[in-house]
Parts: structure tokens; C-alpha cells; sequence
């Protein structure tokens, strides 16, 4: 489907408005367009320009593979093609996507993308590498949540994000105990309170799976960290429950 590369300006979709992405259809959504209603990136960092580079050194075009507009040279995301597989009662009105390379080359920049269904931009937040993005709920209000940081080849190493209706970053929840959050899993709790995964290398004896008798293991560690202080009020760990055989 080809999309066009210039934004509708606010007010001229009936369908797109505050309101209907809060509370449309009943389900759980937040605002298309932030403040005064431009398209824009709240948490702005400095390699938002290098990603705009990337994208146009990987060949993106503008028009074809990414959008681009007058009042903000600085926001290339990607153009989208949607191919509906259900009726459109069965197409959820918004799509969360946390764009980036996983397989083939980038298109666009990276970054947080609220997408409508039929592929439209409705709100960009360029980000260097996001994962898990999400509408929770948050002390009884629908909030963003998503995960920044480093991967590697099998987990992440990075901290969560919380922003209000507004786009405004309200709490950013770290691990506890040295660790750093992996990117799988971010849940918010009704006790204000935030489930996180994480992995801790760990000195291990594995010669009964083949392994080293001074081997290391990646131990997964599930922390519960109150939201407003920081602390970590429960932590799991996979080698107190589960031996290396299994």
C-alpha cells in the first residue's frame, strides 16, 4: 500500500482525535498527536540526526521507503504497508511498533511508532534501540511503556520507560542488586509496582550437562521493583529453582 509522505494537519481526520485514541472502541490508547497536536519526539537524544543519515546512507528513500515533512526534516519514519488479514472489526484501531534492523536493512529511523491501522503515522519518538513497546495501565491511567538500552545476541542490557497520556516520561524503572533489564519483559502491576527480567552471569558447575566445572551460566532473574522508590520488594532466580539439566 502506498502511503503519501506528508501528515494530515490536526483536525482534518474526524477519525483521529484525543479522545478516540484514549477511549475509542473501548480500547486502551493515548493521544496521536502531542501538546498543540504536531507530530513529535518528547525524549529527543543526539543521534537522532546520525539516524537520519544511516537510514538515507542504507538507501531509504524518501517518498518510497520513509515519510518526510517540511516542519521537521529531522523525522524519517518508516512508511508502512498494511495488509489487512481480518474484517476491520477484527484490525485493532492503532498499532505499537518499536521500529530497528532485525533482519535485511534498516528502513527508516529507529525509534517508537504509533501507527493507525491503515498505516498512517500518528505519533514518532526517534530512539537509538527500543524494544516491548506497550499501553499499560499505570495508578488507573493508560500510559507508554518500552525498554531502552544495549542487545546482544541473546538478552539486553538496559532500563524501562514510563510515559503519560501527554508523551511526558514519567518514571524510568532500573533492575536492582547490579543487574540491568532485559528487553523481553516489562508488566506493570495494580500495586504500582513493575515486573522486569533480567539475566546475571553466574559461576557455575555444568560438568553434569557436558560443561565446565568452573563454567558460568546466565542465570534469569525476574526482579519486582516499586515504581516510586526504586527498590527491588521481590527477586527470583532460575538456579535456586531449576537445575542445569533442565
Amino acid at each position: 500500500m502506498t502511503r503519501t509522505n506528508v501528515a494530515a494537519a490536526p483536525g482534518e481526520r474526524g477519525d483521529v482525535s484525543r479522545r478516540n485514541l484514549l477511549l475509542g472502541g473501548g480500547t486502551v490508547g493515548l493521544a496521536a498527536l502531542a501538546g498543540a497536536g504536531r507530530m513529535g519526539y518528547m525524549w529527543a537524544r543526539h543521534e537522532d540526526r546520525r539516524s537520519v543519515e544511516a537510514a538515507e546512507r542504507a538507501g531509504a528513500t524518501p517518498g518510497r521507503d520513509v515519510h518526510s515533512f517540511l516542519s521537521r526534516p529531522d523525522l524519517r519514519p518508516p512508511i508502512l504497508a498494511v495488509d489487512v488479514v481480518s474484517t476491520p472489526a477484527g484490525v485493532p484501531p492503532y498499532v505499537f511498533l518499536a521500529n530497528k534492523p532485525y533482519i535485511g536493512r534498516s528502513v527508516g529511523q529507529r525509534g517508537l511508532l504509533i501507527a493507525e491501522r491503515g498505516g498512517d503515522v500518528a505519533w514518532f519518538s526517534p530512539q537509538s534501540q527500543v524494544w516491548d513497546f506497550n499501553v499499560q495501565s499505570y495508578k488507573g491511567k493508560p500510559v507508554l511503556t518500552w525498554w531502552h538500552g544495549r542487545t546482544g545476541a541473546i538478552y539486553g542490557r538496559g532500563n524501562c520507560y514510563i510515559a503519560d497520556s501527554s508523551y511526558a516520561q514519567i518514571a524510568e524503572v532500573k533492575c536492582g542488586n547490579g543487574l540491568m533489564a532485559d528487553m523481553h519483559e516489562f508488566n506493570l502491576t495494580s500495586q504500582g509496582t513493575a515486573l522486569v527480567d533480567a539475566y546475571m552471569p553466574q559461576k557455575a558447575d555444568m560438568s553434569s550437562v557436558g560443561g565446565k566445572k568452573n563454567g558460568v551460566v546466565a542465570a534469569g532473574v525476574v526482579q519486582e521493583i516499586d515504581i516510586a522508590t526504586g527498590d527491588v520488594i521481590f527477586e527470583w532466580n532460575s538456579l535456586d529453582h531449576v537445575p542445569l539439566t533442565e
